[in-house]
C-alpha cells in the first residue's frame, strides 16, 4: 500500500463511481459531498453503512474534530494525498474527503404498507432530476419513492450529489411493473401526471393513500402504468411554453400535498 490507498482500492472506486453494474454487485456506493459525510459520521444510524473513508491530511487539519467522531464510532479511515484523491474522485473539485458505504436496504413491503403518500418514477434518465426529486420528497414529506423501468440508477454520483444527503432521509427502491400494477390492491391510488391530461391537478384530492406517478423526460409514461392510474393530471402552464422539467413538475406537486395535508 502506498500512501494510504492500494491500487486494488483505485481501481475499486473508480469503478464504483463509473459503473452502475458494478456497485450493485458489490452493494456499494460513494459519496463525496463533505457536509454530508460528517452528517452520516455523526449519526449512529448510519454510520453502521460506512466501509472506509480516505481524506487528506489538509482536510483533517481543518476538521479536527472529525476524528474524534470516526474513532468514537469505530470507523476506517486513510490519509491520502491531492494527488491520489485526483484519482478516485468523480468531481472536478474534490473537498478532501471520499466515502465509501453499504448501499441501504429498505424493505419495501413494510414501507409501502405501513406509509400513506408516494412517488412512482417511470424511466427517468437524468441524474439532476432523480436526485432532486429525491431532496424534494424528503423536504415535503413523501414517505417513499419507487424507481421502475429503464431508470437512471439512484447510486450514480451524479444523483447522489443532487440529493444533497437526502437519500439517508427517504426511502428509495427499485420495482418492477407488474408489482406497480398491484399497488391498488394495498389500498394506494394512483395519480398520473402528463401535459396531455384534461384535469388540472388543484382537483386532485390528497386524502387517504396515493402516488404520483410521473414519466420518462421524453416520452411520458408507460402506457400500462397510465392505464392503472386512478387519476390523471395535468400542471396548468401558460401556452407559449411547451411543458416543465420533470424534478420542477413534482416539487410542485409534493409542495402542494405538503400544503394540504
Amino acid at each position: 500500500m502506498e500512501d494510504g490507498i492500494s491500487k486494488y482500492e483505485i481501481a475499486e472506486i473508480r469503478k464504483l463511481n463509473s459503473s452502475s453494474r458494478y456497485r450493485n454487485n458489490k452493494k456499494k456506493f460513494v459519496i463525496e459531498n463533505s457536509n454530508v459525510i460528517n452528517e452520516i459520521v455523526q449519526n449512529k444510524s448510519y454510520a453502521g453503512l460506512i466501509d472506509k473513508i480516505f481524506i487528506t491530511k489538509k482536510y483533517l487539519e481543518q476538521n479536527k474534530k472529525l476524528i474524534s467522531q470516526l474513532k468514537i464510532n469505530n470507523i476506517k479511515y486513510n490519509i491520502i494525498s491531492e494527488m491520489f484523491l485526483s484519482k478516485i474522485t468523480d468531481t472536478k473539485s474534490p473537498q478532501g474527503i471520499i466515502c465509501i458505504l453499504d448501499q441501504l436496504n429498505a424493505d419495501k413491503e413494510e414501507i409501502i404498507d405501513k406509509s400513506k403518500k408516494g412517488i412512482i418514477l417511470d424511466s427517468v434518465n437524468d441524474p439532476g432530476n432523480l436526485g432532486t426529486i429525491l431532496r424534494s420528497g424528503a423536504a415535503f414529506g413523501i414517505d417513499f419513492i419507487i424507481f421502475t423501468g429503464e431508470s437512471v440508477d439512484v447510486y450514480n454520483p451524479k444523483v447522489i450529489r443532487s440529493t444533497a444527503g437526502a437519500i439517508f432521509k427517504i426511502p428509495v427502491f427499485y420495482m418492477p411493473k407488474k408489482e406497480i400494477m398491484n399497488l391498488n390492491k394495498k389500498g394506494y391510488k394512483i395519480a398520473s401526471f402528463s401535459s396531455k391530461a384534461k384535469e388540472v391537478f388543484s382537483c386532485l384530492n390528497y386524502s387517504g393513500k396515493i402516488v404520483f406517478l410521473f414519466g420518462n423526460e421524453a416520452r411520458g409514461i408507460d402506457k400500462d402504468l397510465e392505464s392503472i392510474s386512478n387519476f390523471n393530471f395535468k400542471i396548468p402552464i401558460r401556452d407559449n411554453v411547451e411543458s416543465l422539467n420533470l424534478a420542477v413538475a413534482s416539487s410542485i406537486v409534493m409542495y402542494e400535498m405538503s400544503r394540504k395535508r
